[in-house]
């Protein structure tokens, strides 16, 4: 007995052995040549080890890759067969455990200073430790059309954004303002490196979004730009939705909508996402605001920029960064993390501004990027409009010009420049409280910053006086 039970051992570390090597081939063929040692995750010297989770792997490098892959039996002996619960054991990869798991023993603010476990488990977040059994494995997910990303299969994990072979070393950037080269703001960081995405075949139009998408698989190489991992789940690639406004709830409590559409090239005003601003095909001159208008660094170069989806969207936590869990609605990113209303629940109004109340300095979001004041308004249309009142369609008494009375309640791209909303579009985009309408204007024309007349909008409404001639060539 003794033998057999010697010969046993020595099969099940041989077994490890040969898993190893079948590894080293494997990653050797689908990766760029030594990748892997050149991540953060297999650097010799600072990578990844799982030795003070289990002594017994100690005697592995770091870096190495059993650190987070084992063939069952590999060290105790006694792991199940693969996959038959989410603590049972190894997945179908060899991993020591489930799906995030895996990331969060390691991420969780002791052992790697990143405290993910927190961050994923935030009032407003990626659904990250919220499913189980949804995901399969990244790469097998490619290849069919988004189905792994929608319906009951719904779910976002660590490494649908992030590629652990492959993710930077520490103390590598993770993304600053492009000063050179601002057209690449929106080059994935090296936090986000050969990780696939899509990129849509054919531009969509409002309320008709792209319904195609081409897959950037390469290994090694993956997606190139930030949004092409993030349209995975935020498009028709997985949405499957007609006019690019579904019925699933997110965690804000907003429609999620369809935000290849709501950033197509096609539109004549969107935040400069996946191409500068001068290169949006559907916008006309002025593309860009000035730069008298923008914060640093967004007042070099307008025009000629892009920018990240998480320059807006974040943790409120300082480590670990990227949209992972926040605390504040939409993942909203900056020292002002409040739209369309103050923490007071208060909506901002033009009036806040120019009597600086409402919290509005200090909350108001846009104002991260935009100077809408400092003392003198940016725009002669908000300076005309600080002071007056209207009553909201379906409402009563005078409320103030609120910034969603014009702009859109989702302010990733619109049908009309300058992110103005019509009265007529649908939620989540006009803003409602039951049955009151707050979204006024039916047309609107854009001008320069100080040259905006009274018929360059346009409202039926006989409280409107200044706006009430229609006199065409509206967006």
């Amino acid at each position: 007995m003794a033998v057999v039970s010697v010969i046993s051992i020595r099969i099940k570390y041989l077994a490890f052995i040969v898993f190893i090597l079948l590894l080293s081939i494997f990653t050797s063929k689908y990766s760029e040549s030594g990748n892997y040692t050149n991540s953060q995750h297999g650097d010799p010297t600072s990578g990844v080890t799982r030795s003070s989770i289990d002594s017994r792997y100690s005697g592995f490098s770091r870096g190495n890759c059993a650190h987070c892959h084992e063939p069952h039996a590999s060290i105790g002996g006694s792991e199940p067969e693969p996959n038959t619960g989410v603590a049972a054991g190894p997945d179908k990869v060899l991993l020591f455990s489930e799906e995030e798991d895996v990331c969060l023993s390691c991420h969780n603010g002791v052992i790697v200073p990143r405290d993910m476990r927190t961050v994923v488990n935030k009032t407003y977040r990626h659904p990250i430790t919220d499913y189980s059994g949804r995901h399969t494995l990244s790469k097998n997910e490619y290849g069919q059309n988004g189905a792994p990303f929608r319906g009951t299969n719904r779910h976002a994990e660590c490494v649908d954004c992030h590629e652990p072979h492959y993710i930077g070393k520490p103390g590598t950037a993770y993304h600053s303002y492009n000063t050179t080269s601002p057209a690449n703001n929106n080059l994935v960081s090296n936090l986000l490196k050969g990780v696939w995405g899509v990129e849509p075949t054919t531009e969509g139009t409002w309320l008709s979004p792209p319904t195609t998408f081409t897959e950037l698989t390469t290994p090694g190489v993956g997606a190139s730009k930030e949004y092409q991992i993030c349209f995975k789940c935020h498009s028709y690639y997985a949405l499957q939705d007609s006019d690019g406004i579904t019925s699933i709830i997110g965690p804000s409590g907003q429609y999620i909508t369809d935000q290849s559409m709501e950033f197509s090239k096609n539109l004549k005003s969107v935040h400069p996402v996946r191409v500068p601003l001068n290169n949006q095909t559907g916008s006309y001159a002025p593309k860009a605001l000035t730069a008298s208008q923008l914060r640093s660094p967004w007042n070099s170069a307008p025009g000629s920029q892009t920018m990240w989806c998480s320059d807006c969207h974040n943790s409120d936590a300082s480590s670990p960064v990227g949209p992972h869990g926040s605390n504040y609605k939409f993942m909203l990113n900056g020292t002002r993390k409040y739209w369309p209303a103050s923490s007071r629940g208060v909506l901002f109004s033009l009036n806040n501004v120019r009597n600086n109340e409402n919290n509005w300095s200090t909350e108001l979001f846009c104002v991260n990027c935009h100077i809408l004041y400092d003392g003198n308004w940016k725009n002669n249309a908000h300076s005309n409009h600080d002071s007056r009142t209207y009553t909201p369609d379906g409402g009563s008494g005078s409320h103030p010009y609120y910034c969603i009375t014009c702009h859109s309640v989702i302010p990733h791209g619109s049908p009309r420049s300058r992110l103005i909303v019509y009265r007529t579009d649908p939620q989540p985009y006009v803003y409602v409280n039951g049955t009151v309408i707050y979204a006024m204007l039916y047309g609107f024309k854009k001008a320069s910053p100080t040259s905006y007349q009274g018929t360059n909008c346009y409202t039926p409404s006989s409280q409107c006086y200044r706006h009430n001639t229609n006199a065409g060539g509206y967006d």
